[in-house]
């Protein structure tokens, strides 16, 4: 994904209107096969902040209380960064709260999710 956004950002610095529809297919293709149910029920932006070291990436997890009603959303943000040792760093930030479960759940799949090639 990395390559993509970089690419795309060279495309809108050359004008390259053909090859930066490509790389916006591209990318929605990626961001279009994270993780999405389980609580992520809103869409998952790509943030203009983004680049070719560091990939920022907002949604929304829908919480559940004990009872099985919805009590709330969890606004978050992934930031991805290129790592020697691990391929990435993953960091998860928002507005967890009492729900600090979910900010552990959601490093889990967002973190294999990512790891997979595409």
């Amino acid at each position: 994904m990395a390559k993509a956004i970089e690419a795309k950002k060279n495309c809108i610095k050359s004008g390259n209107e053909k090859w930066f529809d490509i790389w916006e297919d591209k990318i929605k293709t990626i961001i279009d096969s994270l993780p999405h149910g389980s609580g992520i029920d809103s869409d998952i932006t790509l943030m203009d902040a983004s680049t070719g070291e560091k990939i920022v990436i907002e949604s929304s997890y829908h919480c559940m209380n004990d009872g099985g009603y919805y009590d709330g959303w969890i606004n978050f943000r992934l930031t991805i960064t290129g790592s020697l040792m691990f391929g990435f760093n993953l960091n998860i930030t928002g507005n967890f709260g009492k729900h600090q479960d979910v900010k552990d759940y959601l490093h889990e799949i967002f973190s294999y999710d990512l790891a997979l090639e595409v």
